[in-house]
């Protein structure tokens, strides 16, 4: 017995030796992300213990007492839990991923964060990694598709271009419908913003619905877009370098006739019409059109393959209580129309620094330069006919083929290369803030931020062109600066209380004031075009010179409550009151109010047995907001000055150009939401719906006034319109191992109709320009439906025309011949006229839709993204002109030979020279894959210098899948109005790209 007792006490003592032996095991090691960048502050905790440890500024951590057969648990916010046993291991090291689906990531919300998890509005975050997936050089481009209800459409694929963004619909006719632009908290114009390098970009917030908008009041009717830049990180510094090479190639075109189809068409246009034929022979320049041949593609002539490169240097670290980044971009690209090209070049520096445990402080710099050269036009391809060789008998251009001067444009080759139409814009931001807690929980920031833009214009026509032959040569300046001044004041205070409550409140005034000052000067006849633009004061015939100076200014209050009960149910209600210059001193101010709340429905005692719902969030809200976006000074009488010439004199006089308004007040746009975030089977796919409402009234149109007032028209609030749709996006993981592939996928729907207009009269603006085609607004109606008359067809023959009779059996078209249009009598009037007009095509698309696949297999990832949209029109502006047989004026499509003649009754198109046009409303529906990116990241490293090194290829503009004739149906070339949008008038190429790219941190 004794002995047996002794076996037990000695294995008690040996138990609890080793056990006592296994807890004091230390474990030390390093956690990276994904390109071994150090992360500070993961939570390291002993998994089913309260015993852990967070990483230092280098990344690094150490854990005693852990015991060897214990489970190490790796977490940060935005970034996904990992798991690891120890096994007795002593260094663990761990790699984490960031979290796809990020509940958890705290994002931009206006005016502060929040957690993803305690959102109660309708916010979208696109992060630098998605942004990154597509090589571009402009912020709305790395956006298209990203986002549901969000429509992105390209103005002009040209060096520089720019796009056209809609969220949730337009919410205006007469005033702008592009969101506000939020960069770092200072609101800029979305030119601006465009110019900020995406390699600076963090990430990119959407906000939405009226709850998260109101919060920006007069400006957040059209959506809010927050961009945050890339701030510096803690710990040694690191040196990134990314840089890429991109060769674009044109990818599609018009197929146009041949010179000797040319030629053949406009003798027959000639003749039917009663002219003299050109192409007889008797003229050198103007043989028979058999002897041309295929004459001259001038597409070919006036395209080129483009190329462009970028290179981006960042600097960034800190210590444990300052942190800063350093960066320079270079970015140069020549475009696929011959000589037009882009340089842009931008400096910028952030340093943030914790002075003592109370006080912050912080200063970012950004400074960009680009100038654009465009002198080419995809106008010239149409203009000239393809009957003209480039050269004449010589070698010498073309200059002036018809001695009538029937062409419709310069010599494109002597206007390319012999013209200057140079732009150059410089621009300067700086934000500088403290930041001071006195107690925990309340902080007080102080915000002074600047803005300085300069945008200078130089222009020349020489005397080698034709327009310049004519003049002298002509030269022009222009010169516009901007001063925008911003200081915010913002008080947040952000308490725990108890362990069901948790609040945060937000009260803050700013002021805004921004200064334009303008001036041109120009001239003509010159002894020399040596002087181009730089001595316009030795121009013979001097031009009128001008200057503008103007101001606005906005002050605001606003505030924002932000309460949670129990993690489950979110409120938050926001207010702003905005006084701005630009409204009638009656209306100079106005408040914005929301309201919102969430249910976390997943954290009920009742839904924790229902496995595969992993979480689950409803939301409602409410919000209203503006549209201050109309221009200065419309409320106030103006005197504006005009000249005439009297007794050979210039005299100048002042006259009143606008009648005082002192009632003008803003747009304001009411918005209710409904949706709910989704995930299932541990959120392995993730749903995110909303529905909304959105109600705009007091429209700003011109409305008629009585003549003898003196005036033609006056701005007033007079309108309303309203939007509501759907959007559905979903986020599923769909392989997790050793091969990961996530596919991102969303969907939106949105319905626009006008609800009044003034004395509920029609209002009929020309589409995109043009008045052949017209843009109708109605009541009952949607904003941008395009209007004409109806074609039934072509008339075969006499008997056709004798056919088509009225009730009482005369013509319908008692002038046609065959060979001419036949026009539906909408009516029913007997005749065709104005009262025939009809709807003829809708530019607002049915839905649009997008799909991003990534999928990674140890150092490759292979992303492919897809986006669509489906029914909606577009005005073909460059085909209506290319298809016009009543008097060619330029080069045709081919399809136009299958005209009517008498050997070809059944022709599509008219005879030549037949009095009347046919339109180019097209069917603007496409699917296009957008961008094939495969990656590659070095492992390990290389040289012991090099801590990542990543390599890609990127293909844009694969394929699409269309019935659209022209370039590409993802254009709007008219740009930020919502009754013009899809429009497509002599857009630039959108050229097929191949890119080379490498990352490296070192």
């Amino acid at each position: 017995m004794k002995k047996l007792k002794s076996i037990l006490v000695l294995s008690l003592v040996l138990i609890f030796s080793i056990s006592t032996y296994a807890q004091n095991i230390q474990v030390t090691g390093k956690v990276t992300d994904k390109d071994g960048g150090e992360l500070p502050g993961v939570n390291v905790v002993i998994k089913g213990t309260t015993q852990g440890t967070i990483t230092n500024v280098d990344g690094v951590y150490s854990l005693t007492g852990v015991s060897s057969d214990a489970t190490l648990l790796f977490s940060f916010i935005g970034f996904r839990q990992l798991e690891v046993p120890v096994d007795g291991q002593t260094t663990i090291n761990a790699t984490l991923e960031e979290d796809v689906i990020g509940i958890e990531e705290v994002v931009a919300i206006g005016y502060g964060t929040m957690k993803k998890s305690d959102l109660t509005g309708a916010i979208a975050s696109v992060s630098n990694d998605v942004l990154e997936q597509k090589p571009t050089t402009s912020i709305e481009s790395a956006l298209q598709g990203r986002v549901a209800g969000v429509q992105v459409r390209t103005r002009s694929a040209s060096p520089g271009g720019g796009s056209s963004i809609l969220i949730r619909g337009g919410n205006s006719i007469k005033s702008s419908v592009v969101p506000l632009y939020v960069v770092d908290g200072f609101p800029m114009e979305p030119g601006e913003a465009s110019l900020i390098s995406p390699q600076d970009i963090q990430s990119i917030e959407i906000l939405k619905d009226g709850s998260s908008t109101a919060i920006y009041g007069s400006r957040g009717a059209n959506g809010v877009v927050l961009i945050t830049t890339k701030k510096g990180q803690k710990g040694d510094a690191k040196v990134t370098y990314s840089a890429y090479t991109r060769f674009e190639v044109p990818y599609n075109t018009y197929d146009l006739t041949t010179g000797e189809e040319m030629a053949t068409l406009y003798d027959e246009a000639q003749v039917n019409k009663g002219s003299a034929p050109y192409f007889t022979g008797e003229d050198p320049k103007y043989p028979i059109p058999p002897t041309i041949g295929e004459g001259t593609y001038w597409f070919d002539e006036l395209t080129r393959n483009g190329f462009a490169h970028s290179h981006q240097l960042s600097v960034n670290g800190g210590t444990e209580k300052s942190s800063y980044r350093f960066s320079a971009n270079y970015f140069t690209q020549d475009g696929i129309m011959i000589d037009d090209d882009f340089t842009r070049g931008s400096l910028s520096a952030a340093i943030d620094s914790e002075i003592n445990s109370w006080l912050k402080a912080g200063l970012s710099l950004t400074g960009y330069k680009h100038e654009r050269n465009i002198r080419s036009s995809t106008s010239y391809i149409f203009n000239m006919f393809s009957f003209i060789p480039v050269y004449d008998d010589e070698g010498n251009y073309n200059f002036n083929y018809f001695p009538d001067n029937q062409m419709n444009d310069e010599y494109p080759l002597i206007y390319a290369n012999e013209r200057t139409n140079l732009n150059v814009s410089e621009r300067m931001t700086g934000n500088f803030y403290l930041e001071i807690e006195p107690i925990t929980g309340l902080k007080i920031r102080s915000t002074v931020g600047g803005y300085i833009k300069n945008d200078e214009g130089y222009k020349y026509v020489p005397t080698t062109t034709q327009a310049g032959a004519k003049v002298g040569g002509s030269a022009s300046l222009s010169n516009n600066s901007t001063n925008s001044f911003l200081n915010e004041n913002i008080v947040t205070y952000d308490k725990q209380l108890g362990e069901d409550h948790k609040l945060n409140l937000m009260a803050a005034y700013t002021r805004q004031y921004r200064t334009n000052i303008s001036s041109g000067m120009s001239g003509t006849g010159f002894t020399s075009d040596k002087y181009t633009y730089n001595n316009i004061d030795a121009a013979a015939v001097p031009g009128i010179p001008s200057s503008n100076r103007s101001k606005w200014q906005l002050a605001s209050y606003l505030g924002r409550v932000n309460y949670v009960f129990k993690d489950k149910y979110l409120f938050s209600a926001t207010g702003r009151a905005d006084g701005s210059s630009k409204f009638g001193a009656d209306n100079r101010w106005a408040f914005f109010p929301s309201a919102a709340f969430a249910w976390r429905t997943s954290e009920e005692g009742f839904m924790k047995s229902i496995d595969d719902i992993s979480y689950l969030k409803l939301r409602v809200s409410y919000g209203e907001t503006g549209n201050s976006d109309i221009g200065l000074y419309q409320s106030q009488g103006l005197l504006g000055t005009a000249g005439y010439v009297y007794g050979n004199e210039r005299v100048v006089g002042v006259a009143a150009t606008r009648v005082v308004n002192p009632d003008l007040k803003w747009e304001t746009t009411k918005q209710f939401d409904v949706g709910f975030d989704l995930g299932l089977f541990n959120n392995r796919l993730f749903i995110t719906t909303d529905f909304y409402h959105k109600n705009t009234t007091d429209l700003l149109l011109d409305v008629n006034i009585n003549a003898t007032s003196g005036y033609v028209s006056a701005l007033k609030n007079v309108g309303s319109l309203q939007n509501q749709g759907f959007e559905f996006s979903a986020d599923v993981k769909i392989l997790d191992g050793n091969f990961k592939w996530n596919v991102l996928g969303n969907f939106s729907m949105n319905r626009n109709e006008i609800t009044k207009l003034t004395d509920g009269g029609d209002i009929i603006v020309a589409a995109g320009g043009d008045k052949d085609v017209q843009v109708i607004l109605s009541e009952g109606k949607p904003v941008g439906q395009f209007i004409g008359l109806n074609i039934l067809g072509i008339f075969n023959d006499e008997a056709e025309i004798n056919a088509y009779t009225n009730a009482e059996g005369g013509l319908i078209q008692p002038t046609a011949q065959p060979g001419d249009i036949k026009y539906e009598d909408t009516n029913g009037d007997g005749m065709i006229g104005g009262d025939d007009v009809g709807v003829i095509g809708d530019s607002n698309p049915d839905f649009i839709y997008s799909i991003n696949s990534s999928m990674s297999w140890k150092n490759f990832t292979l992303d492919l993204f897809f986006n669509g949209v489906y029914g909606n029109d577009l005005w073909n502006v460059t085909k209506y002109h290319a298809i016009q047989t009543d008097n060619p004026r330029r080069t045709l499509l081919k399809e136009v030979m299958d005209r009517w003649t008498p050997e070809n009754t059944d022709g599509t198109y008219p005879r030549m020279g037949a009095p009347d046009r046919m339109w180019a409303i097209e069917d603007g529906s496409y699917f296009k894959l957008s961008n094939v990116k495969l990656n590659y990241n070095v492992p390990g490293g290389l040289f012991g210098v090099i801590k990542n090194l990543n390599v890609y290829l990127s293909m844009q503009n694969v394929f699409i899948i269309t019935d659209y004739s022209g370039f590409d149906p993802d254009i709007n070339t008219v740009g930020n109005s919502s009754v013009n949008f899809g429009t497509d008038s002599n857009a630039y190429p959108n050229p097929r790209s191949y890119t080379f790219g490498v990352n490296v941190t070192f």
